[in-house]
């Protein structure tokens, strides 16, 4: 039995060290396809293109407000998850537009029509030129900025907005969403890892870097406004690790659990009840931002 015991953690060991000191492959599993076309689903778009910092370009899409409801003359820049690319993640959020928000998104050097390889050191500035070129559009149209990062697009946004706060460039967006998302790749890495041998629990923070993690350091982006919505039946990234960030974030904060709802699918293509309480939260946010 503890041979077996023994041959199960070395083999866990071998697994995780093809990881070792590298979060690309842990967090990352890009996809080149077109999974749905926004034009075709009823949302106009136009591609938009911008380079990061070493050259690479990025592709990205505008979706206007559809005209369904008054255009609340905010520009909503959306940070996607850790899979596919923006042809699949803007579904989730599509239904902004119908409420009068225009969004943009971009996907990461590696993603679906972004030239590059993934590298996660490398998205970091991915991730500086996005927010820039959002800053930039807002402020040439005279729009209210929010920030909205899912996922692993959030701990990646927050962690953009913190780099950036130091640069003279910076302009404080209105407000920061944060929606299914966590503060540290260790942490998280280790929440998967629950249930397992001892040692096996604890290989995520021997190999996985938190350089870029936001654990502790939230604090640095106030007073922008943060609002924090997640799952309480969230498997993949569990709804401690969005109480974790509301508690660590400085005011002015506030925090939306959804009952039932699991990774990331709160919202329900804009049909479940709780996305009134959403809009309610992030409206009121924005009328008090500076």
């Amino acid at each position: 039995m503890v041979k077996k015991l023994a041959n199960i953690s070395f083999l866990t060991l071998i697994i995780f060290s093809l990881f070792a000191g590298c979060n690309t492959t842990f967090f990352y599993h890009p996809t080149r396809l077109e999974y749905f076309n926004p034009d075709r689903m009823g949302f106009p778009s136009r591609d938009i293109w911008i380079k990061s910092k070493d050259g690479t370009s990025l592709h990205g899409f505008h979706i206007g407000a559809t005209g369904l409801s008054a255009s609340k003359n905010t520009l909503v820049l959306f940070f996607h998850g850790n899979a596919e690319n923006i042809s699949s993640h803007f579904i989730s959020v599509a239904w902004m537009a119908d409420r009068g928000y225009d969004l943009m998104m971009f996907d990461y050097r590696g993603f679906g029509r972004s030239d590059g390889e993934i590298a996660h050191s490398d998205v970091q500035d991915d991730v500086l030129a996005m927010l820039r070129a959002g800053d930039d559009f807002a402020r040439r149209k005279g729009m209210k900025f929010v920030v909205y990062g899912q996922s692993l697009g959030g701990i990646l946004a927050a962690n953009g907005l913190i780099r950036w706060k130091s640069d003279p460039s910076y302009g404080q967006p209105d407000l920061l969403v944060l929606d299914s998302t966590f503060s540290s790749y260790s942490s998280i890495g280790a929440s998967k890892m629950r249930g397992c041998l001892l040692p096996a629990f604890f290989l995520p923070y021997l190999i996985l870097s938190d350089r870029h993690a936001v654990s502790g350091r939230l604090g640095l982006l106030a007073p922008l406004p943060l609002l924090v919505i997640h799952g309480d039946a969230d498997d993949t990234v569990p709804v401690s690790f969005g109480r974790e960030l509301f508690d660590e974030a400085a005011e002015p904060k506030r925090l939306i659990i959804a009952k039932g709802a699991s990774h990331a699918s709160w919202a329900g293509l804009g049909r479940s009840p709780i996305v009134s309480d959403f809009l309610s939260a992030m409206g009121e946010m924005l009328q008090r931002s500076h």
